[in-house]
């Protein structure tokens, strides 16, 4: 008879114990992770940097099954603008226990979820910052997920449905990133990267770089080359491989210039060969400006674009017409105008 007493008064014992639990979790994630002080030290880097973090709720902390910090509904802009550079619905930091014991803020995994970035304001909040700054290289020791992201570039969309996976992030050891997403018409972006990160007193590398994949535009490409981060916008790329449209070898040359960035980019098939140098910069501007001519007596003024190559071919046969050696130069509307005619 005493049997269904017993029961109970383990079935409250058991009860009791997981509530207690459940209530020293929740006091022990907010003793050792203390949430409020990671977002004090985030807001602060941001404004520092001449940025702004806003959060739609306070950060909260778990401390099971990983000691996790969650920022929900994630803003941040540049000081003085009223547009976020980057938003996201949800930011999860995952600590390492090391990290927590020795009070260290060192990333274990970082998830992001739904972000929107904005690349023209990230380009020039980058282009703004100081060029003496020396670059750093972020550790995360178990890695990075992006789910569900987007890319706009002005007011239209670049990249939809945009996901990130990426390996541990520390100097001297392999990297890996891959890249899924689609354009504003559906086209499939992928991309896999891989790389060994260093870094010194003056700049950020990426040595033994591999990317391969398939871009809308040149079908799928396969490269190896390095690159290194010198501050700011300030970069050097070297990457030399293939690409299927059309099939030929490709060199891509990016090098920092007093005025900003010049970019080789070098093309060779069989009978052809193109090379042109250009500024990333200048030439999207170009663009932006032949989609969306502005209004007036000089709306439907159309400049060359700024770009400095040459082409040659050995051969050309079509609709019967045969062309031997033949060769093109181009060079920018300012280069042409001071010519003698």
């Amino acid at each position: 008879m005493n049997l269904p007493g017993r029961h109970h008064r383990i079935l409250i014992a058991t009860l009791s114990a997981l509530v207690l639990a459940l209530v020293l979790a929740v006091l022990g994630a907010n003793l050792l992770l203390r949430p409020e002080r990671f977002t004090r030290l985030l807001k602060s880097i941001a404004t520092d940097n001449g940025l702004q973090l806003q959060l739609s709720q306070p950060a909260s902390a778990r401390l099971f099954p990983r000691p996790t910090v969650v920022l929900s509904g994630l803003r941040l802009r540049v000081l003085g603008q009223s547009q976020p550079m980057v938003s996201a619905t949800q930011v999860r930091l995952e600590l390492p226990w090391r990290a927590l014991l020795n009070r260290e803020l060192v990333i274990g995994k970082l998830q992001i979820r739904s972000p929107n970035i904005n690349l023209n304001m990230a380009r020039s909040y980058l282009a703004s910052l100081p060029r003496s700054g020396k670059p750093f290289l972020p550790r995360i020791r178990s890695g990075m997920v992006i789910s569900d992201g987007l890319l706009t570039q002005g007011e239209g969309i670049l990249l939809r449905n945009f996901k990130l996976q990426a390996g541990r992030l520390m100097p001297g050891l392999p990297f890996t990133l891959q890249i899924e997403a689609l354009t504003s018409s559906g086209q499939p972006v992928r991309l896999l990267i891989k790389a060994v990160p260093y870094q010194s007193h003056s700049l950020v590398g990426m040595k033994n770089l591999q990317v391969s994949g398939q871009l809308p535009t040149i079908g799928t490409l396969k490269l190896q080359g390095d690159i290194q981060w010198l501050g700011s916008t300030q970069a050097k790329l070297l990457l030399t491989g293939q690409i299927s449209r059309p099939r030929a070898r490709i060199r891509l040359q990016l090098q920092p210039t007093p005025s900003g960035t010049s970019l080789s980019v070098q093309i060779q098939q069989q009978g052809k060969q193109v090379q042109m140098q250009f500024d990333p910069t200048a030439l999207q501007q170009w663009w932006a400006t032949l989609r969306h001519p502005g209004t007036g007596p000089t709306s439907l003024q159309i400049s060359l674009p700024p770009i400095t190559g040459t082409a040659s071919m050995k051969q050309i046969d079509y609709a019967g017409l045969h062309i031997k050696g033949l060769k093109i130069r181009s060079e920018p509307e300012a280069s042409a105008s001071s010519a003698t005619p």
